[in-house]
């Protein structure tokens, strides 16, 4: 497997939202349909009270919810993120490398992909590519609520906690013969984790691949919407299947 190449991190902002975004906000009483996203229930079930949405889930269920951001426009060449406020009430995981699947932006240009998921358990939360973590955050996911945000500008990622960079990488692509694609997904669809969890919000937006003024990054260097979920849906249960 082809993953991350070593970076050195001495500061950086969060990226800027510039174009368009599509939030879910749990305070309309909605669920995440209704602003677009696709759901896949499973054994899982969820609620809306109260401005919060309550997600249950058990080890076994795929359920989660998928957002095809290519259709919608959305491009990670220039640059894409997707944030997610959530509090964890309990986990319980089969693998060591999953929890609740609280973040996922996929892109593939149709020769190269990267797809990079964001799991938290209790006391961890943690981006992982193809099983492989590229790094680990400590903190208490079941204290209160947490904001966590993905961006992707191009194979460039960086991963924040409540507005602060924690993790930043470059990533070196997979090889994909799919046709291109972005999408991106949220709650437990992994087969390996389960548990109840709190969400706010959810939002999907492009970014201005420039950091705020005064913020400095270095990174390493080195060498029809249906059809279109049921194939990237299938691809992904099978990667996960393999995982222990």
């Amino acid at each position: 497997m082809k993953f991350m190449t070593p970076f050195l991190l001495l500061a950086l902002a969060p990226l800027t939202a510039r174009a368009s975004e599509i939030a879910y906000d749990a305070s309309s009483g909605n669920v995440p349909e209704s602003v677009g996203w696709s759901y896949t229930p499973d054994t899982a079930t969820r609620s809306v009270a109260g401005g919060i949405m309550t997600f249950n889930s058990d080890v076994a269920s795929r359920a989660g919810w998928t957002f095809d951001m290519g259709s919608a426009g959305f491009s990670s060449a220039t640059g894409v993120f997707q944030s997610s406020t959530v509090k964890l009430d309990s986990d319980t995981h089969t693998s060591s490398n999953r929890g609740l699947h609280i973040l996922e932006l996929d892109a593939g240009d149709g020769a190269h992909e990267v797809d990079i998921d964001v799991f938290a358990q209790a006391d961890q939360v943690f981006p992982i590519m193809d099983g492989t973590r590229l790094g680990t955050v400590m903190l208490d996911t079941t204290d209160t609520f947490h904001t966590y945000r993905l961006n992707l500008v191009g194979d460039d990622y960086s991963f924040l906690v409540d507005g602060t960079v924690r993790l930043s990488g470059t990533i070196v692509p997979d090889g994909d013969s799919d046709p291109a694609f972005l999408e991106a997904d949220f709650g437990d669809q992994t087969g390996f984790a389960g548990g109840q969890s709190e969400w706010t919000n959810v939002t999907i937006g492009s970014i201005e691949a420039t950091p705020e003024p005064a913020s400095v990054l270095l990174l390493g260097t080195g060498g029809g919407l249906g059809l279109t979920l049921v194939g990237l849906r299938k691809r992904r249960q099978g990667r996960f299947a393999n995982l222990t």
